[in-house]
């Protein structure tokens, strides 16, 4: 580390030398023992009884409703013919049973997200601790400075992913909830209900399968390429070798 930073109070410079010491140590515990733990425990997730539902129709939730004669859900008293009509008619939604939540879904989402927002919150350590140990920029051997970059550039690509699979959780639950509207509103119509057994089944695919599986290659990447450059990009510039991992 440098010392005392230029025009700098000295206080304020210290300060900000102990927060990148204690910045660069839980970086480096986050990718020696975090990261691999992160990987053996998603690696186990993927094995458990929640995560491998051989026939997908099993996850399904029961979205049926009291068949009922067809109506139109608006009020059928006779208007006196007196009387002007009114502006606008009135739906009325009939009592119906709610339609529940998908429970598996609800349980696999409830364990993924405190992972994906881990994986965001380490990424962002990590990140800036690359980012802290670049040089200045300066003319050639430049060579450690681009691992470093290449690195930095892998992890924003994890931490687009999380967000998006966050993201993701929080529409299909929104998606659901307008098709579950739809089947209240109109019971008679099956296709609604259908729609929302195969939304059910392609996202739990979609958590168990996709999601999980990219969350453990965002930190086995992460992991590889950071342990195979590690004295590279802990000193860019004190190297003579051309290749990176």
């Amino acid at each position: 580390m440098s010392s005392a930073l230029p025009n700098v109070d000295p206080g304020v410079s210290a300060k900000l030398e102990s927060f990148k010491t204690d910045l660069f140590k839980e970086a480096e515990l986050l990718v020696t023992d975090f990261f691999p733990r992160q990987i053996l425990k998603l690696q186990e997730l993927q094995q458990t009884k929640d995560w491998t539902a051989g026939d997908l129709s099993s996850i399904r939730e029961d979205v049926t409703q009291p068949s009922i004669p067809f109506t139109n859900g608006f009020k059928s008293d006779l208007v006196n013919e007196a009387e002007p009509p009114p502006k606008k008619k009135k739906f009325e939604s009939p009592d119906y049973p709610p339609i529940p939540s998908n429970s598996h879904i609800v349980k696999v989402s409830s364990v993924l997200k405190p992972i994906l927002r881990d994986l965001l919150e380490k990424c962002n350590v990590v990140k800036l601790w690359i980012s802290l140990l670049i040089p200045k920029m300066e003319d050639g051997n430049n060579f450690g400075v681009s691992i470093q970059t290449e690195v930095v550039k892998e992890i924003c690509y994890a931490e687009e992913d999380a967000v998006k699979f966050l993201e993701d959780i929080t529409e299909n639950f929104a998606q659901r909830a307008k098709l579950a509207s739809k089947v209240l509103k109109f019971p008679q119509v099956e296709d609604y209900r259908t729609a929302i057994c195969e939304m059910d089944e392609r996202h739990y695919n979609y958590l168990t399968k996709y999601v999980t599986q990219q969350t453990l290659n965002s930190y086995a990447l992460m992991f590889d390429l950071i342990t195979k450059n590690y004295e590279k990009i802990k000193k860019p510039r004190n190297t003579n070798t051309s290749s990176m991992y």
